[in-house]
């Protein structure tokens, strides 16, 4: 049916004079108005003024004895870390930094790196995470790429990098984290503004060189309320932050919580790998929630029942997994746009052929189009593009890739505090489903070309998991066979 009206829509364009292909819409005016409302999700009114930090440093007064961050050794209370931040961003500034310059990280998982955020934050600079397990090479090119005027680490991680062949560039200078005395005090200081840059991840760099994803604390607030609102967050909540920090899902488990008064539990490095080590820590935390892998998280919720109230899975398609006593969430977002952008909350007991991604974060919006930009109707399948305030300024110092995926949105003019909407596009091949939530299909680079014919192997994945008894599916060509 869908098919049907799209080429009636198609005929009606394509008999016009003059029409050129990329001109020709398949849906019509009407379509597109009820796409676009489709597409929108809810409104969420936060001031558009204030930043992460200024929303911390209001939790922070209202519950000034409450534990904020832990490691596996020691904790900070929401005063420590607000005193702390203060006297560490001073420093920072010191050191030279500017408004919008970038800070590199580089720190084990210990409470010291958010405090080092928050500080880096208040100076009014954006923190670049660096893995510490990450090869020198790797790390040289961060460090030189972002143009860091500061490098926040150990004397320990300072020294074994130096001897595995990493220099600080000309100019750096590196503040050592276990040389600053905290028992000093400082005033207040909070030179975060909405415009400002908020952190910038480099990606994998799966092919050529890494680059650097910039975004800004206007998307990371309205993220941070979007997150509370959609898990439901509360100062009684314990929340477990697994993920690495040089990947944007560890936003997700740092931000939002230390927004509401929750507490903030890093799992330790010697067992982010270990399955009964993060039982046991969950255990004897108390932990209420977090976010994992999609394959790690299923894992994690096999045998003994975990005192969890939610879990989010993000990072791979979703498959085979039933919601029981434990609320699941599958997220979805890229690098460039704030972490997710949308999420789906699984109902208990429901089996689903493909479980989607869900629905727009708030404040935000998401469209399927064609490749010339154009609406698709639902059930269609097109690249996935969102518009929002989360999505980040582009990619540092590459004007051409930012140009060929960051653009204003032609869909919507301006948000609800009259700023101009910019969108992403995310290359991901995506549909609305019959329940008007998002299903995620697989990357549009999948495309082949079999005996003439173009197919979406997403698609045929897709089909596949209709079938029972089949959990998780992957297609390929091989030899011209599909």
């Amino acid at each position: 049916e869908v098919f049907v009206q799209a080429l009636a829509n198609y005929a009606v364009h394509a008999t016009k004079e003059g029409a050129r292909l990329s001109d020709i819409e398949l849906t019509t005016e009407d379509e597109q108005t009820t796409l676009i409302k489709l597409g929108t999700g809810k409104h969420i009114d936060i001031d558009i003024n204030e930043t992460f930090v200024s929303a911390f440093e209001r939790q922070a007064a209202k519950t000034p004895d409450c534990m904020a961050v832990a490691d596996g050794n020691s904790h900070l209370t929401y005063a420590e870390l607000s005193q702390r931040s203060n006297l560490l961003a001073h420093q920072i500034i010191d050191a030279g930094v500017q408004p919008d310059g970038f800070v590199c990280v580089l720190l084990d998982r210990v409470k010291e790196f958010p405090l080092s955020v928050i500080a880096i934050m208040k100076a009014g600079g954006a923190y670049v995470p660096m893995d510490t397990e990450y090869p020198a090479e790797r790390l040289q090119y961060i460090l030189e790429d972002s143009q860091a005027t500061v490098l926040i680490t150990s004397h320990d991680l300072l020294e074994e990098k130096q001897a595995q062949g990493m220099d600080l560039p000309e100019g750096m200078q590196a503040i050592l984290i276990d040389d600053v005395d905290f028992s000093e005090m400082t005033g207040p200081i909070n030179l975060a503004t909405p415009d400002g840059l908020a952190y910038m991840i480099y990606t994998s760099g799966s092919t050529g060189k890494p680059k650097g994803a910039i975004l800004h604390h206007a998307g990371l607030r309205s993220y941070c309320a979007s997150m509370a609102d959609v898990l439901s967050l509360t100062r009684s909540d314990r929340i477990s932050l697994h993920r690495p920090f040089t990947f944007d899902a560890h936003i997700q488990d740092l931000f939002p919580p230390l927004t509401v008064g929750a507490s903030v539990h890093i799992i330790p490095e010697t067992i982010r790998r270990d399955m009964e080590g993060i039982k046991i820590f969950v255990h004897e935390n108390g932990i209420t929630g977090g976010s994992y892998t999609t394959s790690l998280g299923a894992l994690l919720l096999e045998g003994t029942p975990l005192p969890l109230r939610y879990m989010t899975l993000t990072g791979e398609k979703m498959a085979g997994l039933v919601c029981g006593d434990v609320q699941l969430f599958n997220g979805y977002g890229p690098t460039e746009c704030t972490d997710l952008i949308s999420i789906f909350r699984l109902e208990k007991g429901i089996v689903y052929d493909n479980i989607p991604i869900g629905r727009p974060m708030a404040n935000s919006w998401c469209f399927i189009t064609d490749q010339y930009g154009h609406l698709l109707p639902c059930g269609m399948a097109g690249e996935l593009c969102f518009a929002s305030v989360q999505v980040g300024r582009g990619y540092w110092q590459l004007p051409e890739q930012t140009a060929k995926v960051f653009a204003d949105c032609p869909f919507i003019e301006k948000d609800a505090w009259g700023r101009k909407v910019c969108m992403y596009r995310t290359g991901d091949l995506c549909r609305w489903n019959e329940q008007g939530e998002l299903e995620y299909l697989g990357r549009i680079d999948n495309q082949v070309k079999l005996r003439g014919f173009r197919i979406e192997l997403g698609e045929i994945e897709s089909r596949m998991m209709k079938y029972d008894g089949i959990k998780q599916a992957v297609a390929t060509v091989h030899d011209e066979q599909l």
